[in-house]
């Protein structure tokens, strides 16, 4: 059997190892030499091609891993470039905070080497004055001893007194502390006087609340028994037996006519206390107090506390902003006048809202008593000397009505330099005005004013100092 294969079959099967093999022996066992000698050309042809195969595919794992492994190492020198940078970027912002903090420090010192200096021009000058004043102290010392010296030598000229001088010298040492011993009585009968004069006084202040609470009760009392009655007309009680009833009309009867006893008391109590300047208005609210004059002073500082209605004048604070007020005497319009110092310390940070609190002065003008408030509706103004101890000081006028002062808050002006000419507080006293139509009020129920420290007097919110106020009135 001859096995004849061409060239192409060959090639198609030349990647088959096995199969070449088998053709290989058929052909030597068919005695076709050439065929055989083709199949084995190409068993060695495919051994190479399986060898040169082999060494691509390891040649090929070797540059993979290289490539992986250069790749990694690029990463790695990647990141720490970047970490490099960032360590330097972060080096530098710190070298700048630095740099600041060591400008701001420079400053400091700046200025506390101004101050070292300013300290030792006013010490050196102190010690000008020092000298100079010891020098003055030395020679009125010298000048003293001279002049005892001479009266010592004279007093020695001197002849010495005789008995009758010396007795007449007694006798009006005598007179003298007689006279002294008779005007100590005096000045403690005077101050007896004033001490009764003073519990008079306080006596018919405490008779007067006193009416004036009974009048409070016995007018609650009558709208109480005029209730009872109304609705006891609505709707009567059934009473099951007769002999209670008639006890119980007595017991009413009894009790009306303690009530009309008290309250006919009442009004002629009320029309022995009449009052010059104010009248009350029964037409306007609850109860106001119409004031008439053209000038109302509301307070004038003049040795107390109390305001010219009677009620009180004080500080109102919320940590950590403070005040403190007192009564002083200060020279203005050619004269010495009581005045206010008020002195303020406003925070911007801290307190309940974290604000920095808030302080000022208020003073009551509703009577709690009586519960009568101050009728202001014929008034334009409401005015007050003012000045500051440096003259960069800045506070609000604040006034409440019924409506605010019983939800415990008020209204406020605009900053008090808006109404002066320089606008500025200053040093000097300066008279300010403050239009009432400015606040939005019912002007017919005034209760209270006050003076406001608030964060907006101040450019960053916190401020301190002491201002000076007199005569707060109320301007027709």
């Amino acid at each position: 059997m001859v096995l004849t294969m061409s060239n192409n079959g060959l090639l198609m099967i030349k990647r088959s190892g096995s199969l070449l093999l088998l053709f290989w022996i058929l052909a030597i066992l068919s005695g076709n030499s050439q065929s055989a000698f083709a199949i084995n050309d190409e068993i060695k042809n495919q051994t190479l091609l399986s060898a040169e195969e082999a060494n691509f595919v390891r040649l090929t794992q070797f540059y993979d891993n290289l490539r992986i492994e250069y790749a990694d190492a690029l990463k790695q020198r990647k990141r720490a470039f970047l970490s490099t940078v960032y360590d330097d970027n972060q080096t530098e912002k710190q070298l700048q905070k630095n740099q600041i903090k060591f400008d701001k420090t420079i400053i400091k010192v700046d200025g506390l080497e101004t101050e070292i200096e300013e300290t030792q021009n006013r010490l050196a000058q102190g010690e000008i004055r020092v000298n100079r004043l010891r020098k003055l102290i030395a020679k009125s010392a010298r000048s003293q001893l001279v002049a005892s010296a001479s009266v010592i030598n004279r007093a020695e000229e001197q002849p010495s007194l005789n008995d009758q001088q010396q007795k007449n010298i007694d006798r009006i040492e005598k007179k003298a502390r007689l006279k002294l011993k008779e005007l100590e009585k005096q000045k403690e009968e005077i101050e007896q006087l004033k001490k009764k004069e003073q519990q008079r006084l306080e006596r018919k202040e405490r008779k007067r609340k006193e009416l004036a609470a009974k009048e409070i009760r016995s007018e609650k009392l009558g709208r109480k028994l005029v209730r009872e009655r109304f609705v006891e007309k609505i709707e009567p009680k059934p009473i099951k037996d007769k002999s209670m009833e008639r006890s119980s009309k007595k017991k009413i009867s009894s009790e009306e006519r303690r009530q009309e006893q008290e309250m006919k008391s009442q009004q002629v109590s009320k029309r022995s206390l009449p009052d010059p300047e104010l009248e009350v208005d029964e037409n306007i609210g609850p109860k106001s107090i119409k004031l008439k004059d053209n000038v109302v002073v509301v307070h004038d500082f003049n040795a107390s506390y109390l305001n010219n209605f009677g009620q009180k004048t004080n500080v109102y604070e919320r940590s950590p902003s403070s005040a403190i007020f007192e009564l002083g005497v200060d020279f203005r319009d050619g004269e010495n006048t009581g005045v206010m110092n008020l002195t303020y310390v406003k925070e911007n940070q801290g307190g309940p809202f974290n604000n920095g609190g808030w302080c000022g002065l208020y003073s009551i003008l509703k009577d709690e008593i009586k519960e009568t408030y101050v009728d202001v509706s014929d008034y334009s103004y409401i005015s007050m000397w003012v000045r500051g101890d440096v003259g960069d000081e800045n506070f609000v006028i604040c006034l409440a009505d019924k409506y605010w002062h019983d939800i415990g808050d008020s209204l406020k002006s605009r900053l008090i330099t808006s109404y002066t000419t320089s606008k500025k507080l200053g040093v000097y006293w300066q008279k300010v005005k403050i239009p009432l139509k400015t606040y939005p009020l019912n002007l017919t129920e005034l209760a209270s004013l006050s003076i406001g420290f608030d964060s907006m007097c101040f450019e960053d919110g916190s401020g301190q100092g002491t201002i000076y106020i007199d005569k707060i009135s109320f301007e027709k």
